[in-house]
């Protein structure tokens, strides 16, 4: 077994083959889409903005109350340019194949840029999230928070050259864009600053980071005139603020176990009857391996701390920094706002999740050829778990058109007055 996970051709054979399996899932079925009140209100905008001309100047209203800014409902104006608009598939089709351009970008980035000490858990990183269940969901309908993959990608890649004008300058547009798509946007991106303020900042050009940051900002103008001029807007707190949540959540998002949020009822059968109790058995073996990871990690830490410390949780890894401001600086942002949590905050974060996997599984190997490849065996046992799992969730879907859950009735099944 060892041989097989040290042979580089079969290494990239097998990246290449969890990224045309995870491409393949984003754009099957095409017309099994979620299309509820969201989805149905972005797409009307954008063919009125075709009907009409007229350049919307605030989004969506959001679920705490106030509007999304306008750049949520423009970077749909710019998808559709590209595809007719008589229904919503095409422009559906235009946002998985944004998410399927989002993991030759990432891979490319990994391949450009990250250091070769540290390329590995990101290369695991791009299979995993690949072939990811929730990273599929979440690219497959007209919904602001499935287009940030590139753009996250393309924040990631900027940061990692702060230094420079040019990055930092990026780093800072990028960033001041993405909470005008979506709201959690504004933390995700203001955790990178902080943490990047606090832990590096002597290595940012802060002038090009500030120009950018400006410079993104512009399209906000309209909506902090519209924030003005609304009347006070005041909601309840969540009965479960002030908890762990993110730390669940983030989880959830690099196993990809946690499907009861898309199929609520429907989950028991997903699991036990429909799969033949298949779909349980993959579910125990995702969070098997994840543990046997974790405990590993642990086992490294008690007898290699020195040695282990310097090299994963260092403050100089540009990795360790990514994961710090994605994870703990974003989650504990959420904290903030003093409201509940929930998992689909969280797709912002696109392939982090997967790294911290990733990191924490190389950070439990030991110095030995015997343990990296019990490493690469436990990462390449998840790849091929979440891909099954992934189709499993996708072909139930599938027969079943109707979900007594969050995904509702499918688009082709809906009644045509509703399409």
């Amino acid at each position: 077994m060892g041989g097989l996970f040290q042979s580089p051709k079969i290494a990239r054979a097998g990246l290449a083959a969890a990224l045309l399996f995870g491409a393949v899932l984003r754009l099957l079925w095409h017309d099994d889409i979620e299309y509820k009140a969201d989805q149905v209100w972005t797409f009307l905008r954008v063919q009125e903005f075709w009907a009409t001309g007229a350049i919307p100047t605030i989004g969506m209203t959001s679920s705490v109350g106030p509007p999304n800014p306008a750049l949520s409902q423009w970077v749909f104006i710019a998808l559709s340019a590209l595809v007719p608009i008589d229904n919503p598939l095409p422009l559906t089709r235009a946002v998985e194949v944004v998410n399927v351009a989002a993991l030759l970008m990432l891979l490319a980035f990994v391949r450009r840029c990250v250091h070769p000490v540290e390329r590995e858990p990101w290369l695991w990183a791009t299979a995993l999230v690949a072939v990811n269940p929730f990273a599929i969901h979440f690219s497959r309908c007209i919904w602001q928070m499935n287009v940030f993959p590139p753009l996250i990608v393309g924040m990631v890649w900027a940061w990692w050259f702060r230094s420079r004008t040019a990055g930092a300058f990026l780093w800072g547009l990028i960033g001041a864009c993405l909470g005008q798509i979506h709201m959690p946007g504004f933390f995700f991106a203001g955790a990178f600053f902080l943490i990047t303020a606090w832990l590096d900042r002597r290595s940012v050009h802060w002038r090009g980071w500030f120009a950018g940051s400006v410079l993104g900002a512009l399209p906000l103008i309209p909506w902090v005139i519209a924030i003005a001029h609304a009347p006070p807007h005041v909601s309840a707190w969540g009965r479960d603020y002030l908890n762990l949540a993110f730390v669940q959540h983030w989880l959830n998002m690099a196993s990809g176990v946690g499907l009861k949020y898309n199929l609520g009822n429907d989950f028991d059968n997903f699991i036990g009857p429909w799969s033949g109790y298949g779909v349980a058995v993959l579910i125990a073996a995702i969070v098997t391996l994840m543990l046997t990871v974790a405990v590993r990690f642990g086992a490294r830490m008690v007898a290699e701390r020195s040695a282990v410390c310097p090299v994963y949780f260092n403050l100089r890894s540009p990795t360790f920094l990514v994961l710090t401001s994605a994870m703990f600086g974003y989650g504990l942002f959420l904290l903030t706002l003093l409201r509940p949590i929930y998992l689909h905050y969280f797709v912002i974060a696109f392939c982090l999740p997967a790294l911290s996997l990733a990191w924490v599984a190389f950070a439990g190997t030991r110095a030995t050829e015997r343990s990296r490849t019990v490493t690469r065996a436990l990462l390449a046992g998840l790849v091929i778990a979440q891909g099954t799992l992934a189709l499993a969730f996708q072909g139930y879907i599938h027969g079943r058109e109707i979900i007594d859950g969050d995904y509702g009735t499918v688009y082709r099944a809906l009644p045509a007055e509703q399409k």
